[in-house]
């Protein structure tokens, strides 16, 4: 898809004309760019980052990339914004709300866009496909068929979407739409409860989501996007007040599927940071994947990131963003 007039969405893969692979970030964008976290790197680039490479190659078309070990790391973000500084630096946006410099794609470099649906749509017209495209096929048939979500809703990313997985690759599933995204989820646990797949519960997060397992001896992943209809239209500024580590009840788990994930949530206490703020915290952000939807209705958790103010033209809220870039911002569910 060569557009790029498009709203973007999370996870829809963005191709620049240096050959760069993005995967676009949450649904709120700079004008004439598209924030996005760097996935893969033409092997010709690579010695400019001062960053280690997963060993696996990847080969999309003729180019041959890499992959960062860390994706997500405080410090790898660091290395990547100084080697974009020195010599892409037309990746690099200022903000200055957050008074930092962050990565995003100028929408006149992006080349190519791949976005999931679009992609799924591809993959199942695709007249030959090998083994790992077969499966993925076949599992998506069978919850949109189980959970009565149409093929419509879903979509396929990663590594499959770009045409270069290979041996070992895991199947990467999109299902827009909150409702959506539970329905499947629910099924993927009444397939357990059938003998035909296996769900993962190797780390706490796993156990918490149920949205990663085998399928046929492939490891697959389901994540949530938002429908465009879900998708906040109104132009919101951010202030940054302070760090803050705070205990919080959820009291809507909603929007926690996506990403960033959205927890809304009632303050019970500040064990540091600000106090006077605690009566006016609405909401818990994640902009770190591992805690998208890992907290429920009725959880305590404690949450460790950034206050900020939240203004829109109608009314102001006060949020915690974990994964601001701050040292060691976590959320934490409270057991017991």
């Amino acid at each position: 898809m060569n557009s790029v007039s498009l709203l973007l969405r999370d996870g829809d893969i963005i191709v620049t004309k240096h050959n760069f692979i993005f995967y676009t970030f949450g649904y709120e964008h700079p004008e004439n760019r598209v924030m996005a976290f760097l996935k893969y790197v033409p092997e010709e680039h690579a010695q400019k980052f001062d960053i280690e490479w997963l060993d696996i190659k990847w080969k999309f078309k003729d180019i041959y990339l890499l992959r960062p070990k860390e994706l997500f790391s405080p410090e790898n973000y660091k290395k990547l914004v100084e080697t974009f500084r020195t010599y892409y630096p037309e990746y690099l946006f200022y903000s200055e709300l957050l008074r930092k410099w962050l990565i995003s794609v100028p929408r006149h470099l992006i080349k190519q866009v791949f976005v999931p649906s679009i992609c799924l749509h591809r993959l199942l017209k695709k007249k030959s496909r090998d083994r790992l495209e077969e499966v993925a096929v076949k599992l998506i048939k069978e919850l949109s068929s189980e959970s009565g979500v149409s093929l419509d809703f879903f979509g396929i990313h990663g590594s499959i979407s770009l045409g270069m997985h290979h041996e070992g690759s895991d199947i990467d599933l999109a299902v827009y739409g909150a409702k959506n995204f539970r329905k499947v989820r629910k099924t993927l646990m009444r397939l357990e409860e059938a003998g035909k797949i296996t769900l993962s519960r190797t780390t706490f997060y796993e156990k918490r989501r149920l949205n990663t397992g085998y399928y046929n001896e492939m490891r697959f992943v389901v994540n949530a996007i938002r429908l465009l209809s879900e998708i906040n239209q109104r132009k919101l500024i951010y202030k940054p007040i302070a760090e803050i580590k705070a205990l919080c009840k959820v009291i809507n788990d909603n929007d926690s599927v996506f990403r960033p994930a959205v927890y809304g949530v009632r303050t019970i206490n500040v064990f540091s940071g600000p106090t006077e703020y605690a009566n006016s915290i609405s909401e818990v952000v994640s902009m770190i994947g591992l805690f998208r939807s890992i907290a429920y209705n009725g959880d305590l958790i404690t949450v460790k990131g950034l206050l900020e103010q939240v203004q829109s033209e109608r009314e102001k809220w006060f949020r915690i963003v974990v994964g601001s870039g701050l040292s060691d911002e976590y959320i934490e569910i409270k057991e017991g």
